[in-house]
């Protein structure tokens, strides 16, 4: 069966200078994104407004009592616009070496935990983590061979992981239970010499996954073998950094870019709606172990 072709239009005329980690709350029709250089976290409820961070945040999820997990280079935290971020709540030092390798992107696991995604700072080299962190603040190491771990997400049925190594340009899959994981399995894999390296990714409500591609203008739809279903072009915004689906009826595709020097509309969020719908975020269960 032949692909199908969108294009996404402009939602939101801002100019983030790294646009990440859309994430739609139903409750108050709410589109979170960051601007991870820009040390800001953007909402649009109707109307635009941004939060300021006196550091870099690299992603935000929700919590079941109502605030949001937020990760810093080096740390996790909890935050809310009323308190604002709070103390780290690694208790000891990170699972990884903080002078080469830092956070990057998560996602909160069915079972209510966080799965965190890390990155080696020279984007060179497989030593960065994936690791699990429960409400009770426990850690355990799930990888350590990632170069740049991004866009983690779960089958609709929370048996299957999915996320993208930008670093070598292969989405991955592995079986997700009690916590661990099986071996990896690969999806598929992004030559960057033809067109871009895998970056954000979202499972929608039927299990295919929506991959943002990071130099490539686009986001593709794949099924869970690889096959391509969909692709999404994302006109005067090559550096296509994640996607998310939300609105009323999750049928709408939320897409983040970044800013390229002659792109003029590189930094803004996009969207589309592809025919597929998506489902509510998983929220992070502060009282689990």
């Amino acid at each position: 069966m032949a692909s199908k072709t969108f294009t996404a239009e402009m939602f939101l005329d801002v100019r983030c200078r790294h646009g990440e980690g859309p994430l739609w709350m139903e409750s108050g029709s709410r589109l979170y994104f960051l601007d991870i250089p820009g040390r800001k976290l953007h909402l649009f409820d109707g109307a635009l407004k941004a939060y300021d961070f006196d550091r870099q945040i690299t992603c935000v999820l929700p919590t079941d009592k109502g605030r949001f997990l937020a990760s810093s280079f080096d740390d996790l935290h909890f935050w809310s616009p009323e308190a604002g971020l709070g103390p780290g709540l690694l208790a000891a030092s990170p699972p990884f070496d903080a002078d080469i390798v830092r956070h990057n992107d998560g996602v909160i696991a069915p079972d209510g935990s966080l799965i965190m995604g890390c990155l080696h700072m020279d984007e060179t080299e497989p030593v960065s983590p994936i690791y699990r962190f429960t409400g009770g603040h426990g850690v355990r190491t799930l990888m350590t061979d990632q170069v740049i771990a991004n866009g983690i997400d779960f089958s609709p049925d929370g048996k299957t992981m999915y996320w993208a190594d930008t670093g070598t340009g292969f989405v991955y899959r592995r079986q997700y239970a009690d916590g661990g994981i099986s071996s990896k399995e690969v999806v598929t894999w992004y030559d960057p010499k033809l067109g871009g390296r895998p970056d954000g990714l979202c499972v929608d409500a039927d299990g295919d996954i929506w991959v943002a591609i990071l130099g490539g203008g686009r986001v593709e739809s794949l099924s869970p073998k690889g096959e391509l279903r969909a692709s999404v072009s994302v006109v005067g915004a090559s550096n296509v950094t994640s996607c998310c689906f939300g609105g009323e009826d999750y049928g709408v595709l939320y897409i983040t870019t970044g800013h390229v020097e002659g792109e003029e509309r590189s930094g803004a969020v996009f969207s589309c709606r592809p025919g597929a719908k998506g489902l509510p975020p998983n929220q992070f269960a502060e009282g689990s172990r």
